[in-house]
């Protein structure tokens, strides 16, 4: 599988959650790795405008967004053979241990709760870069 230039997409319908983590990705020099959606239909028509061997490495998905959350945008890409191999990350303020058993049993490989704090918003970003780099290594 080859690689577009963002290694990270992430989705996520609150503006100021989507800044706080633009900013934390800036903060560890990988702000230009990472593209922001406001949506799970603007993350998936942005897949669909790929080439069929130009992917991200990891997909970030708020688990609550109205119109499609996250588990609904999961169920899209297992479905398909040209996404079902991009590794998928959630996050959500209400990160339960039993949506985290539901998710990773759909196939997401890390889950984690949202973080307001900087400090706690930049070591998140640190573990979606290293899950993008070291995951599906090339």
């Amino acid at each position: 599988m080859t690689y577009n230039s963002y290694r990270i997409l992430l989705a996520d319908d609150d503006a100021d959650d989507r800044y706080i983590m633009y900013q934390s990705f800036k903060n560890i020099g990988w702000d230009e790795q990472v593209k922001l959606f406001d949506s799970g239909k603007q993350l998936m028509a942005y897949l669909d405008s790929l080439t069929n061997t130009v992917y991200p490495k990891l997909i970030v998905l708020d688990f609550n967004m109205p119109g499609m959350n996250a588990a609904e945008i999961l169920h899209h890409l297992k479905r398909h053979d040209k996404y079902k191999d991009i590794a998928v990350a959630v996050y959500s303020v209400d990160m339960s241990d039993s949506l985290q058993q539901k998710l990773m049993s759909m196939g997401v490989i890390s889950c984690h709760k949202k973080v307001i704090r900087q400090a706690e918003s930049v070591a998140l970003a640190q573990t979606f870069k290293l899950l993008a780099e070291d995951v599906y290594a090339d």
